[in-house]
């Protein structure tokens, strides 16, 4: 018993040690840690029950990590008071990957919302003030989340969907995907590899909503982590504190979801980087495409 097993400090619950989550020094179930208020800087399990906010049906939780800064509680907390001032729009966790610094991570919000609600222009700048980098610090990373329930209605529509997303991102891996993620390819390797799928000649519908299922029994340092029940993770980013970036980053995985969503299984192997982006109205995308890849639009005709 001493050995292996705690009493949750909340419900008296006896627990095994491997399935005991702790605050400081106290234990807890899984239910009643994930009941616990937020505080300056949580542990790494610590997830909360998701507040959604923005009307639509595409949800984006976003995980920006920041480092070289310090693990301060103090300075967690003074981001915190000003940016969930209303709301409690975001919260800040311990990262065993980072040195000596914190990850931002959002609750779900519309990209509308991240865009022109949720104060992230005042929470980069307080990051800097603190001493932070991101992009520079070389550990850090910008991880988007996107509800799985955005791919479709039935289950297979969701997998098949899904597949057709990362066989985008491994169809413009080395010409457009490296240099977008602004990663050394063995940062990459290492964080965020290159996902196991392949299109082959007499793959349909089903066959690849089963690929994608598939892809569930990977690890979570792919480019798009498919472990999560609720959500996928696109890993592949730098971390930023700049805006423009920051705000391409978030538009390219809405413009990429959304195109794959759309696209059919046949159409996979002929898409070109600019058929994804033809219709794209987002300036610090387009901006970022031009500078970052080969990405040249279209002039209408006259």
């Amino acid at each position: 018993y001493d050995n292996h097993y705690e009493r949750c400090t909340h419900c008296g619950a006896l627990i095994h040690r491997r399935d005991t989550y702790y605050r400081g020094d106290d234990p807890y179930c899984y239910d009643c840690y994930h009941t616990l208020p937020a505080q300056g800087i949580n542990d790494y399990y610590f997830k909360p029950e998701p507040i959604f906010y923005g009307t639509g049906k595409r949800y984006f939780g976003v995980e920006l990590e920041v480092d070289e800064g310090g693990e301060s509680d103090s300075n967690a907390e003074r981001v915190l008071d000003i940016a969930n001032t209303g709301n409690e729009l975001i919260y800040c966790k311990h990262d065993g990957s980072l040195e000596d610094g914190v990850e931002i991570v959002s609750h779900p919000c519309t990209l509308a919302y991240h865009m022109d609600e949720l104060n992230w222009e005042w929470i980069r700048k307080k990051c800097c003030e603190y001493g932070f980098t991101s992009h520079d610090a070389g550990t850090c990373g910008l991880h988007v989340h996107v509800n799985r329930d955005f791919f479709g209605n039935t289950q297979t529509e969701i997998d098949l969907n899904i597949a057709k997303a990362v066989l985008l991102v491994n169809r413009f891996w080395e010409s457009h995907m490296i240099p977008f993620s602004r990663r050394t390819e063995e940062q990459l390797n290492h964080w965020a590899s290159k996902n196991e799928i392949t299109l082959e000649d007499d793959d349909n519908d089903a066959t690849l909503a089963n690929k994608a299922r598939d892809l569930r029994n990977e690890g979570r340092y792919y480019a798009v982590n498919l472990r999560n029940d609720n959500t996928i993770e696109f890993r592949l980013f730098r971390g930023t504190l700049k805006a423009s970036t920051f705000n391409a980053t978030l538009q390219f995985v809405d413009t990429l979801c959304r195109f794959a969503k759309g696209l059919n299984i046949n159409d996979i192997n002929k898409t070109t980087w600019e058929d994804i982006f033809r219709d794209v109205d987002y300036p610090d995308l387009i901006d970022y495409l031009t500078k970052r890849t080969t990405f040249h639009r279209q002039q209408e005709a006259a």
